[in-house]
């Protein structure tokens, strides 16, 4: 308790209340004065931690024989330190005038930026792929023919990289009904196929599974197959690698 709140009580009890009143007024000043100063303090350590400069060492891959003679200006120029052996270069200093130094000397991009580690990977293609567990807060995203399962609050981000939303579809094709004709789709991974009518010579279901399991390999999965008694074969499977897919069914006179 400090000493103008002690004032204020004893002049109260002394029922001197004019003393009373500007004992607390001066109490209540000295708190709003202690905290303002607390604030500043706390809003000067945040913009100080916000403002902290990171500095590091970089490897990077050079072969010109100008690196030596340009390394001195280079490093008074951009306030880094160059330090050269065999085919890489060490850089240190601020991670901001490392790149600077990059990108205006070597040409750097976004990607070349990655590479050496000086920024964290933005590229959504190489993001591990994975396989769909909640409809609720996954997507599918499709680039070139590749399917990612990512979240949906990322959905946006992808499409400004020119991602599709994907959804997997189901295509089938009866060669009895149409003998002369085979499977015209563009497939994607995710995707169903669903044959029937195939003609197979002298297999059974077991030999057949096991020559279409060989076929595809790992370019597909859950694949199920049946041969009836009059030779005729049923084929279902997904897809897990759609140009390996279309080259094993193109082999087998399945897809055009």
């Amino acid at each position: 308790m400090n000493e103008n709140v002690n004032k204020f009580i004893d002049s109260v009890k002394q029922q001197d209340y004019t003393t009373a009143k500007d004992e607390f007024q001066a109490a209540m000043a000295e708190k709003i004065n202690s905290s303002f100063e607390n604030k500043k303090i706390e809003i000067e350590a945040q913009m100080t931690e916000g403002t902290q400069i990171s500095e590091g060492a970089y490897d990077i891959p050079w072969t010109e024989d100008s690196w030596d003679k340009n390394i001195k200006k280079w490093e008074r120029k951009y306030k880094v330190t160059i330090k050269t052996r065999d085919d890489n270069a060490t850089v240190s200093g601020k991670d901001s005038d490392i790149e600077k130094f990059v990108t205006k000397e070597l040409d750097f991009e976004e990607q070349d930026l990655e590479m050496i580690g000086l920024k964290e990977s933005t590229r959504l293609d190489e993001k591990k792929s994975r396989q769909m567990m909640d409809p609720d807060k996954e997507a599918m995203v499709v680039k070139d023919g590749k399917v990612e399962v990512i979240d949906k609050k990322d959905v946006k981000a992808y499409m400004k990289k020119g991602y599709e939303l994907a959804e997997a579809k189901k295509h089938t094709h009866d060669f009895e009904a149409d003998m002369f004709g085979g499977l015209d789709a563009k497939l994607s991974k995710g995707d169903t196929v669903d044959l029937k009518g195939l003609e197979v010579d002298d297999m059974n279901t077991s030999s057949y599974k096991k020559y279409m399991d060989k076929q595809l390999g790992g370019s597909a999965k859950n694949v199920k197959a049946k041969v009836d008694r009059t030779g005729m074969a049923s084929l279902s499977f997904e897809v897990v690698d759609p140009r390996k897919v279309k080259s094993v069914l193109q082999d087998n006179g399945i897809m055009d």
